[in-house]
């Protein structure tokens, strides 16, 4: 698929998709000659869906396979599922009980040093507790690698990543609609991911005389999620002059979005993003364009070492 997206000073040429990983060139207009990299070749950027790095012996030959094709990128941005934080609590055997889930160790974070990724999305289901993602989030910045959608307040979360390449400023910000009722969310006053809540409702089938039928799932933003969300995403457009959007949404296993999917990406791209990119069904799901602005329901996974080994695309 190759599409034109049109950004005041950039040109973005979508170039390939894959279920391991998105690649975007932006080739730099040559209207302003007041920048001297008008004669520079376009910013390269990679984006990959669910990422999880864990129990390898040479975490940095994790992305082996990809380093010709990484080390052309000028950024590359990833949902990291997994974070670098294996017992959290040492009185707890699992981190995450209730999903039979275990925490990576530190070192496996070599493998996205390795590879070279500018910024890692921190929101997601599997960033929980709010106690495990803060000590991933050292272990992040103790490496170098920026990250999106989590902090120490409600406030940190809400901080995009912001980077310089070639004169360009490319902003990322990431949310997740799949959030646990306690110790997940930030607050204001409270650590947590950057989320964005969702109403869901069972309306009764059109033909009820008949029984054993499915009920018509609907779902919905929150509108206080929304007036934030609208918020960011327009604030930083102010600020960059490539803008990509992220979320972890969605259901699990499943090929089509839901309703409230692309409620949030329709906002997302009115509000100022040049593109959006979503994870967390571990599935291929469909691309759409909207308002000349391509959408990306789920990209599937990038390296994800499933502890169930069930997740294929």
């Amino acid at each position: 698929m190759k599409e034109i997206l049109n950004n005041k000073k950039n040109t973005c040429c979508l170039l390939l998709t894959a279920s391991l990983f998105l690649k975007i060139s932006v080739s730099i207009a040559q209207t302003n000659t007041n920048h001297k990299e008008s004669n520079e070749k376009g910013i390269t950027i990679l984006i990959l869906g669910d990422n999880n790095i864990q129990n390898r012996s040479d975490p940095r030959s994790a992305y082996k396979n990809l380093m010709p094709i990484f080390n052309e990128a000028d950024a590359i941005f990833m949902n990291l599922e997994g974070p670098f934080a294996k017992n959290w609590n040492p009185a707890v055997e699992e981190d995450i009980p209730h999903k039979n889930w275990s925490h990576s160790n530190e070192d496996q974070v070599l493998a996205l040093v390795e590879a070279g990724v500018s910024a890692v999305g921190v929101a997601n289901n599997v960033t929980y507790p709010y106690q495990a993602l803060l000590k991933s989030l050292d272990v992040l910045k103790s490496n170098n690698i920026k990250t999106s959608g989590g902090g120490y307040n409600l406030e940190e979360a809400q901080k995009p990543v912001i980077l310089e390449r070639k004169h360009r400023k490319i902003g990322f910000i990431q949310y997740a609609a799949t959030v646990y009722p306690t110790n997940h969310a930030a607050t204001a006053t409270t650590p947590g991911i950057l989320p964005l809540y969702v109403h869901t409702a069972y309306q009764p089938p059109p033909q009820i005389d008949k029984p054993g039928q499915p009920p018509i799932v609907l779902t919905w933003l929150d509108e206080e999620s929304k007036e934030r969300l609208v918020k960011d995403i327009a604030n930083l457009r102010k600020s960059v002059d490539i803008l990509i959007a992220s979320c972890h949404w969605g259901v699990s296993g499943t090929y089509e979005a839901v309703a409230y999917q692309k409620e949030i990406a329709s906002l997302m791209v009115k509000n100022g993003a040049d593109l959006v990119f979503g994870h967390g069904p571990h599935r291929l799901q469909e691309i759409e364009l909207i308002n000349g602005k391509p959408v990306f329901y789920s990209i599937g996974q990038g390296v994800f070492d499933d502890p169930w080994n069930s997740r294929n695309i």
